[in-house]
């Protein structure tokens, strides 16, 4: 089979990063950064404050903030009282841009200077490593230059914001495809070596050429940048390395591959290994299999083609805006891959790489071949029902397979400015154009890439920025007077208690929807310590689960005794009959709240009181006692998930499931020790199911406290270790029911009568 021929250089032989190439690539990143603050109005922004202060960035927030206050790093204390949390995993993966947040927010002093700083400067490391990608194919300057600002503003960057910033920021993907093309085209070994059919071992190890090298070191980058695009990465070169073994009838070929399945494998195992290490040794850890995924999530969050190629949502040209709200309101799929959109430039060069793969005889597209069939190859992986669905058979954590839309867009913008080159040389020598068209051109390009690729979304407002400002500065003045009043080193419960405490949009022990995110308080910290953000498995998480099922006098008092200092309830947590109920509670028992926030959904209460009395009630000892039961026994508790469900059909399913007539939903969980359980069921239509328990086919007495047609909740006792037991709904009406949890929950007192239990 003939080689894939390649795209000739142009002023690129032997490109290297000389002192000329240096500057330009440099000053093409500084474009980008330019161009991002024009277009995205970022004055009308306080950097001080992070740009996306809610959602699924509050985790990096209070990860910057542990490093500003020099938390120790095995241990973070501030975080998971009574315990402390280990943040080594998120501390790992994604080490490069936490190292560049980590050093701008230790030199500005600042959390919103760390994140914005960082994601400002992700469109100048975009434009200066995708310069770089682009001279290394062999297109001139000027043309790389327009290329890579655009492919800088491919449109999941702003999209995905900082709340997503390791996924939209990844800048050093086009040092992948870089690698891809020179394993695709055998460039890893080197020159003297390249004609000789076969080497001898001693040849072979030491035959690596200066790219191979290069691209070990890029793999390296690409996966401490985020595990995520490195596996993905390592996907790509497989398929350019069994490509090229096949193609050039060489084997070594797959000896070069070889090694960069090592160098992701330690990558991996150097992110994980501190986490592994303190798994093992760190007694506030517990191993738990938590179960975040599904299997059905790796196709829910696949790419589709035609959210490649539609323009972006919000186009600024309304036609186009109507028709891509057209798909989005009609068709099914519509998640996250609404954000893999490439913008008209990227499109027609990944639609003309893929022209290439079929029509490769035609003298046009045949130097693209090469491109198309990566670009299919990504398309097939990346798709629904493509073939990422191998992968997530073994590993279904590694999902949303449309992120290889990036991968896409920079094959995509190598052709196109590929495109774009050639047609700049055949006006100047055909049609005698003088060479200044070829740079006005080039910038009308630029300008119609950036007016197509971004919407008005990318635009900051001045309401907008008001807005944040009011909320952040309120936060923090909260936290200040809390601090202020309780001095160094208080310890804040979180009201209400929920399940690990970790969801910024959860629900509420009573199943309230809330968008609760408590996490956000401890970046405005300085001295004090709080309850929030343990992890799944650890102390702090599972003391939370054992409290969160005690009612509010005995909770408040557990805290008083353990050593917290004070609560801080939060009224978005509560329905407002429960929230009144809840603060005359915390009335009565402590006073009034010693701060309140200025926005009217926070307040603060001293334990004080409590203390005090407990003071006069206890002696020391007795205290240190209690301190000890209630730090410990809670370990007793074990908290199972709906994981190990099943229904009639005898298939495993998911949180969420539906009982039609005459169906059930049984177990069989793990053995469960002697002692007694509470049971919760959360849905729709319960009304119209009865329940029992099976304990080895015999029946166990139910005890309900309360039944409504959306929560169900009993108390069972098994006298010794119980082995096969069932918790199992039925349908017996006509009416679908819906059952989205069931939590089984180990209680630590001995049940004397119903409402004893409940404690």
């Amino acid at each position: 089979m003939c080689e894939v021929p390649v795209m000739c250089n142009v002023d690129n032989d032997n490109w290297h990063m000389n002192k000329c190439e240096i500057v330009v690539s440099l000053c093409t990143g500084m474009l980008a950064i330019v161009i991002f603050c024009i277009v995205s109005h970022i004055w009308n922004m306080d950097l001080n404050i992070p740009l996306s202060y809610s959602g699924d960035v509050s985790g990096l927030l209070i990860m910057i903030k542990s490093v500003l206050r020099e938390e120790i790093w095995w241990n973070f204390e501030g975080l998971g009282v009574p315990f402390h949390t280990n943040m080594w995993r998120t501390l790992m993966d994604g080490m490069i841009p936490n190292a560049i947040m980590f050093s701008i927010a230790r030199i500005t002093k600042s959390v919103g200077y760390g994140i914005n700083i960082y994601y400002i400067l992700s469109y100048g490391l975009y434009g200066t490593f995708t310069y770089y990608m682009l001279r290394k194919m062999g297109i001139m300057k000027k043309f790389s230059v327009i290329g890579a600002i655009l492919y800088a503003f491919i449109p999941g960057h702003y999209q995905r914001g900082e709340g997503h910033i390791y996924v939209g920021s990844c800048f050093a993907i086009p040092l992948i495809i870089v690698v891809a093309m020179n394993l695709f085209t055998g460039k890893m070994c080197k020159t003297e070596y390249i004609l000789k059919q076969k080497l001898t071992r001693k040849e072979l190890m030491r035959s690596n050429s200066r790219d191979q090298n290069l691209g070990l070191l890029f793999l390296a980058v690409v996966t401490f940048c985020t595990i995520y695009y490195g596996i993905f990465s390592l996907m790509l070169l497989t398929f350019c390395a069994v490509y090229s073994s096949i193609t050039k009838k060489q084997l070594r070929h797959l000896y070069y591959y070889v090694q960069y399945v090592f160098v992701e494998i330690a990558c991996i195992l150097l992110v994980y290994l501190p986490q592994i290490v303190a798994n093992r040794f760190d007694p506030c850890i517990e191993e738990v299999n938590i179960v975040t995924r599904w299997f059905s999530d790796v196709e829910f969050y696949a790419g589709k083609l035609i959210q490649y190629i539609l323009p972006i949502s919000d186009h600024r040209i309304p036609f186009l805006a109507k028709l891509r709200e057209l798909y989005d309101s009609t068709f099914l799929l519509v998640n996250e891959n609404g954000t893999a959109s490439l913008g008209m430039i990227m499109t027609i060069g990944f639609l003309i790489a893929l022209l290439a793969c079929f029509f490769s005889k035609e003298k046009f597209l045949l130097k693209y071949e090469m491109h198309g069939k990566i670009e299919l190859f990504l398309f097939l992986v990346s798709t629904v029902g493509g073939l990422g669905v191998i992968v997530g058979f073994i590993n279904y954590n590694l999902r949303c397979y449309n992120r290889f839309s990036y991968f896409i867009g920079a094959v995509g913008i190598i052709v196109s400015m590929s495109l774009l080159q050639d047609f700049c040389f055949w006006m100047e020598h055909r049609k005698n154009v003088k060479a200044v068209a070829a740079y006005l051109l080039c910038f009308l390009i630029l300008g119609l890439g950036i007016f197509d690729q971004t919407s008005l979304e990318i635009k900051y407002t001045g309401e907008q920025g008001d807005g944040l400002k009011k909320q952040y500065y309120n936060d923090a003045k909260f936290v200040r007077e809390i601090e202020n009043y309780e001095g160094n080193d208080a310890n804040i419960l979180v009201f209400p208690v929920m399940n690990a405490q970790q969801a910024a949009i959860s629900y509420t022990k009573d199943g309230i929807y809330t968008d609760y995110n408590d996490q956000l308080l401890f970046i405005h910290s300085s001295t004090s310590n709080w309850s929030v953000c343990s992890k799944a498995g650890e102390a702090g998480e599972r003391w939370l689960n054992w409290l969160e099922h005690m009612d509010v006098e005995t909770q408040v008092e557990i805290a008083s005794i353990v050593g917290f200092s004070g609560i801080a309830i939060y009224y978005g947590g509560y329905e407002a009959e429960q929230l009144d109920m809840q603060l005359e509670k915390l009335g009565e028992m402590l006073g009034v709240p010693v701060a309140i926030h200025d926005s009217g959904t926070w307040a603060y209460y001293s334990l004080e009181n409590m203390t005090n009395k407990l003071s006069r009630t206890y002696s020391i000892e007795e205290v240190e006692d209690l301190k000890e039961k209630y730090l410990y026994e809670y370990m007793r508790m074990k908290i199972y998930s709906a994981e190990s469900l099943y229904t009639t059909s005898a298939e495993p399913v998911s949180n969420e499931f539906i009982l039609t007539k005459d169906t059930c939903q049984y177990g069989p969980y793990d053995t469960l020790a002697a002692g007694q359980y509470s049971v919760e069921i959360y849905g729709t239509s319960l009304n119209d199911a009865s329940f029992d328990c099976v304990e080895s086919e015999i029946n166990v007495e139910l005890d309900f406290e309360e039944r409504n047609n959306n929560y169900v909740k009993y108390y069972v006792s098994f006298a010794t270790d119980s082995e096969n037991v069932e918790f199992r709904t039925f349908n017996t009406g006509d009416t679908e029911i819906t059952v989205e949890k069931i939590v089984v929950t180990r209680m630590i007192e001995e049940p004397r009568d119903s409402v004893e239990w409940q404690r």
